[in-house]
């Protein structure tokens, strides 16, 4: 076999929570189920007296969400693939692949007929059609596909009928009314109308800790209520906002007719259904609509105790409540599942009385055909909920043990409801397993464990992300409260602890002792003839705060836990690190640079702010490290398939690096690179488990905020686009008739003009209050002030723009209260800050920024854009599904991200129908070939004429050898496993063990 295939690559994790990961058929004798770490579908029969696996069917990566179609066929929805797989269950084959757009997570079939088919994606990704339009303000970004099922063809290229956009960040659930004829869609990441405030705008007095230590001015977090933004004390500050947020969260599709459309008026779309919305269903009876939901409570200040003077500002314990949003009508009533827990009170240990009641993070659901009862799945908590609906609606029903079904395995995240045989299934992510319930007895009758090929250290960390009744004492909180599904819910926290005491900052600063400033270049070579540097001390704006861990940090965004592998200390601060104050450490995997050191720190997070008694066991704190530095963040969905840039990010990335020659400073000392390292084999050499710095090697840096920062990565911008504005707080002047907005800042850096509606409440940098790139590049340090360079030189930087008119010239405005802002005057009668491009008509510097941001969303992170992208061939296909099978051996061959390794960008495998039998492959690069796992060679040509159906897919580096010819990795190909009689999916069986001892086994399991 070629050398290639020797490689074996641990599992490359990618945290996927399923959305629908089961069906049952039409005519209730066969269970689907999606195992979604091994990338499968698990087909079961269902019998008397259980579940009985009957085969499986490789899919795209990661499946999430499966429905039947009138056919019969199987449409599975795949994550990280950006497809749809339609699978034939008799034949137990894919029969096609469709492309669709980024991150499509739900499916539902809906139509007078039921041949529609209904997927929910972001508004991006690399087969998408749809223009993102990542720098225009208030446009949706929430798509659902349409296909007509009896109409796609068999090219991977087919078009949908339709792509239906909504004002809302990106979508996740779907249901349907039971005539098929309204498709309802919930907005994932809803938001509950809250915003932040930086703190050039808050115009507060700093705050002290428990201790009496002045801490620095923060930003605040704000909410829109009664027509009001206000903020945690009540203070109005509607004048300080700039934009609206309409906080739409489930909207409504007319399936009814031959082209499916958006209902507007008449209650649609509905707000105030809660802050993340997971799934829905309608009851079929009353037509009421269900939406499992959590809502974020980061309205409240601060972490730890809460002790005097601070008793009642702590979220331990209650940062987010667990609900199920009931819709007539166009209204939404949110009801809480938890209210008998009593949050003044925390925290005994996890497991008691009141613990026991509780549900945490409800997912999916399922209500009995007389509307009366529902089922609905706990992540969090390793039961079903069982309601009687009445009750549910009206809020009479009360919590109890008795109304719950307590399974063996936790993490329930799929529900089926089989009523002939009065029974539930129910998918369980901690084991990767499915459970029959009798509802009877409503007892687990049989558990089923499908084969996953994670490791067992992964899975058991797993558990400490979600599991509230193992790390809380009110049951109903956990990490994955805020890290939706090991990652982000984009809401921002002010979760300081105004109980702990300052720390001092570890180095290794960027600039650990001052700054420099820079002084005159020559024109000629742009080179930097010489320049000044001054201590911190010497800078008024660099208070001794700056240098330490304050109590308090004011509002940050909640950031991903995938990638923080090899980028050193952790939290925007930094502030979780092992680094000492003395002594910095060094790359990699020493002091501050130690990621293991730096995740224990957060085991302080169970009794500081999930509200367990105490901090977990040690052993366990090392299984949810593996776990959290293993979760590796998916591929950009901007960048271009084959890794190209067009021109303008191109031109971004020149600038990034200092220009041609790397000369051009754009922040005073550095270009961005300086600062936000990019190096795709950062740590390579030492042969660290995730190599590349993306944005970060892990230093701190002083960035003119009210302390040092960690300099953040750069790899999920992309992410946070959606709020446009800035809230600079103008301060209005009249002159002369007329009213002018003058900046807080030097520079203005965003608009004062009323924006509109916006579909995200944060936006970037750590407290979300910028609404994009384009402001947070405009300000002061990263422009050149030209005939204000006296205040601060930097030629390198972008070229500022004020529109003409802007402010009065006459110095008599300025007496007086204004007298600050007479620099105005010099910024109205220079030309050289209204200068424009003659041939584009924009401002120079503006076209710039503009090419940095677009660079800034296509920024690359450990997997390449081709990993995790299919394509289905069957006997007839078209040229440019030629095309991108070329494209994918393409980046199959050529060096991925890690230049200095073996590993090209992805391993291309193959499950091909050849002669009645699917057969994995592997492309081979030192052949051109593909090899079976009988190790038999074909050729392109080869292997498409000799396959009925063959799907490609393009997985992790590494992980080849495990998808396409050995699944249970034991050294012994699938084809050699299935010839000799041992299980291909158990690494225990092998052709090694005596027949006899196969048959055993066989029979008992």
């Amino acid at each position: 076999m070629p050398d290639s295939f020797a490689r074996k690559a641990n599992y490359t994790l990618f945290e996927t929570v399923p959305v629908r990961p089961m069906v049952m058929s039409a005519n209730g004798q066969t269970l689907y189920v999606l195992n979604t770490p091994d990338d499968r579908l698990e087909i079961f029969s269902i019998t008397d007296t259980g579940l009985s696996h009957r085969g499986e069917v490789a899919v795209g990566m990661r499946p999430v969400a499966i429905a039947e179609a009138p056919d019969g066929n199987l449409w599975i929805v795949n994550f990280l693939s950006d497809s749809v797989s339609v699978v034939n269950p008799q034949q137990m084959r894919v029969e096609k692949t469709l492309l669709v757009g980024d991150e499509p997570r739900d499916i539902v079939f809906a139509g007078p007929d039921r041949d529609k088919a209904f997927i929910t994606t972001a508004h991006r990704g690399q087969n998408s059609p749809v223009d993102p339009q990542l720098s225009t303000p208030s446009v949706g970004r929430a798509d659902v596909w349409v296909f007509n099922s009896a109409l796609t063809g068999n090219s991977t290229t087919t078009a949908p009928q339709e792509i239906l956009t909504f004002f809302a960040d990106s979508p996740r659930a779907l249901a349907v009314t039971p005539d098929g004829n309204t498709v309802y869609v919930a907005t994932f990441h809803s938001g509950n109308q809250t915003t932040t405030i930086h703190e050039g705008a808050t115009r507060e007095y700093p705050e002290e800790n428990i201790y009496g230590e002045e801490q620095p001015h923060r930003g605040k977090i704000v909410k829109f209520e009664a027509g009001r933004w206000t903020d945690s004390v009540g203070r109005d500050v509607t004048e300080q906002i700039n934009f609206t947020l309409p906080d739409y969260d489930v909207f409504s599709i007319d399936a009814s007719g031959s082209t499916p459309v958006a209902v507007n008026g008449d209650g649609a779309p509905v707000s105030g259904v809660g802050t993340t919305l997971f799934n829905m269903i309608v009851n079929p009876v009353s037509g009421k609509l269900y939406v499992a939901n959590t809502e974020a409570n980061n309205m409240k200040r601060f972490e730890g105790p809460g002790l005097d003077p601070y008793v009642n500002t702590t979220n331990r314990g209650d940062f987010v409540r667990s609900r199920i949003t009931v819709i007539e009508n166009g209204s939404a009533t949110p009801v809480h599942l938890n209210k008998h827990i009593d949050y003044s009170q925390c925290c005994d240990a996890p497991g008691n009385a009141e613990a026991r009641k509780s549900l945490a993070f409800p997912r999916q659901m399922a209500v009995s055909a007389d509307g009366q009862t529902l089922y609905v799945t706990a992540l969090g908590s390793g039961k079903i909920g069982v309601y009687d609906t009445q009750s549910l609606e009206t809020d009479t029903f009360i919590p109890s043990e008795a109304s719950q079904i307590v399974l063996s395995a936790g993490g329930p995240s799929g529900i089926v409801l089989d009523e002939t045989r009065n029974r539930l299934y129910v998918r369980t992510q901690f084991n990767n397993g499915v459970s029959v319930i009798d509802l009877n007895s409503r007892t687990e009758q049989q558990a089923l464990a499908m084969h996953s090929p994670e490791p067992q250290n992964i899975r058991a960390g797993r558990t400490f992300l979600y599991d509230a009744l193992a790390t809380s004492s009110h049951g109903d909180s956990a990490c994955a409260g805020c890290h939706i599904d090991g990652d982000s819910d984009q809401m921002a926290w002010d979760l300081g602890d105004p109980t702990a005491e300052t720390k001092d900052i570890p180095g290794s600063w960027l600039a650990r002792t001052g700054i420099a400033i820079l002084l005159p270049t020559n024109a000629t070579t742009n080179a930097i003839e010489s320049c000044i540097f001054l201590p911190f001390d010497l800078l008024p704006c660099a208070e001794e705060e700056s240098f330490h861990f304050n109590s308090l940090k004011g509002p940050m965004m909640t950031q991903t836990l995938a990638g923080m592998d090899n980028h050193g200390p952790m939290h925007w601060r930094g502030d979780r690190t092992g680094g000492e104050a003395w002594y910095g450490g060094k790359q990699p995997n020493d002091g501050m640079f130690d990621e293991r050191e730096a995740f224990r720190q957060f085991n302080g997070a169970f009794p500081g702010l999930v509200g367990l008694d105490e901090k977990i066991a040690p052993d366990n704190m090392e299984h949810f490290i593996d776990f959290a530095l293993a979760n590796t963040l998916a591929p950009n969905p901007h960048r271009h398939l084959d890794n190209s840039l067009t021109e303008h990010q191109a031109k971004g990335k020149e600038i990034f690096f200092g220009g041609p020659h790397g000369t051009r400073l754009t922040d005073i000392t550095r270009n961005c690179s300086g600062c936000h390292i990019l190096d795709l084999d950062g740590n390579a050499e030492h042969d660290v488990a995730h190599p590349g710095f993306f944005g970060s090697d892990g230093r701190y840096a002083f960035v003119f905020e009210p302390e040092m920062l960690k300099v953040p990565h750069l790899r999920t911008l992309y992410q946070k686009v959606g709020m446009f504005a800035m809230h600079d707080s103008w301060e209005q002047m009249e002159w002369d008739g007329k009213t002018y907005d003058l900046p807080t800042f030097f520079f203005p850096m965003s608009d004062p003009e009323f924006l509109g509606p916006q579909i995200r409440g944060f936006g970037y940098t750590k407290d979300g209050s910028i609404g994009q790139p384009f402001y947070f590049l405009q300000s002061g340090a990263f422009l050149d002030y030209g005939p204000l360079g006296a205040y601060l030189v930097n030629p390198g930087g972008f070229q500022p723009y004020i529109k003409p008119g802007t402010w009065p010239t006459d110095p008599a405005a300025y007496e007086g209260e204004y007298a600050d802002y007479d620099y105005l005057i010099t910024l109205e009668e220079n030309d050289f800050y209204h200068e424009l491009n003659p041939e584009t008509g924009q401002p120079p510097g503006h076209e710039e920024i503009r090419m940095i941001e677009d660079f800034l969303m296509v920024f690359p992170n450990n997997m390449a854009p081709i990993m995790g992208q299919q394509l289905t061939l069957g006997n007839t296909y078209n040229q440019s599904d030629l095309d991108r099978l070329v494209l994918m051996e393409t980046r199959a061959t050529v060096a991925g991200a890690f230049s200095r390794s073996p590993h090209a960008e992805c391993d291309l495998t193959v499950r091909a129908d050849i002669n009645g039998t699917v057969t994995g492959l592997l492309y081979s690069v030192e052949e051109s070939r593909y090899i079976a796992s009988d190790e038999t060679r074909y050729s392109r040509d080869q292997l498409l004429s000799a396959s009925n159906s063959a799907t490609f897919l393009c997985v992790p580096p590494g992980d080849g050898v495990r998808v396409a010819l050995d699944r249970d990795m034991d050294g012994y190909f699938d084809a050699v496993e299935l010839t000799e009689g041992s299980d291909p999916a158990d690494a225990g069986s092998t052709p090694d063990e005596s027949w006899w001892h196969r048959i055993v086994k066989r029979w008992f399991s």
